[in-house]
């Protein structure tokens, strides 16, 4: 097999680092493909960061000095899906509301995206509920994304994740959080 044909997808959790540790041999795979002039993009279903952040956190970890351009977020997913359901017509801009549970990262691009943030739907009736990891998600965020929902606006979900690993042990991910508001 000639390495220079293929493009390296690689996973960051439990692959490059698993919480704040990284993982044996990862940094020098990479700083193999670096030196050998081997593409290679980072793919990762986290949602909290945009690329140079995700590459400055894999960079602090690891040791590593790579790019945000070698970065591929479930973020980038989302905008590519919104827009093809626009298009389709599966998904309707009647408000062009949405409601995000998510950080900032998530909510500037659904914003980018075109939509307008709500936080009230009772006040602002939305078209779109979009969900990714909040780790300071409150119930009252809960009951607004629920509600929505019920009421007929759209949902997605940037991570069908239920745990992802931390340095103490998995803890609750994007899909939990899903999991309430589709329960």
């Amino acid at each position: 097999m000639d390495l220079q044909e293929k493009i390296f997808l690689i996973d960051l959790d439990g692959t490059m680092y698993r919480g704040g540790q990284p993982i044996a041999g990862a940094k020098d795979f990479i700083e193999r493909l670096i030196e050998d002039n081997i593409p290679f993009m980072f793919v990762t279903n986290n949602a909290m960061r945009k690329h140079q952040a995700a590459a400055d956190n894999l960079n602090k970890i690891t040791g590593l000095n790579v790019e945000g351009k070698h970065f591929y977020t479930s973020v980038d997913t989302l905008r590519f899906i919104l827009a093809e359901d626009l298009t389709s017509g599966k998904l309707t801009k009647e408000t062009g509301k949405a409601y995000v549970i998510g950080m900032d990262y998530l909510k500037d691009e659904v914003v980018d995206a075109g939509f307008e943030l709500t936080q009230n739907v009772d006040q602002d009736p939305c078209d779109v509920v979009i969900v990714g990891l909040d780790q300071e998600v409150t119930y009252p965020q809960f009951i607004e994304a629920s509600i929505a929902v019920q009421r007929g606006a759209a949902f997605y979900l940037t991570n069908p994740d239920v745990q992802f690993p931390s340095n103490r042990g998995f803890v609750p991910g994007a899909g939990a959080i899903g999991q309430v508001i589709t329960a």
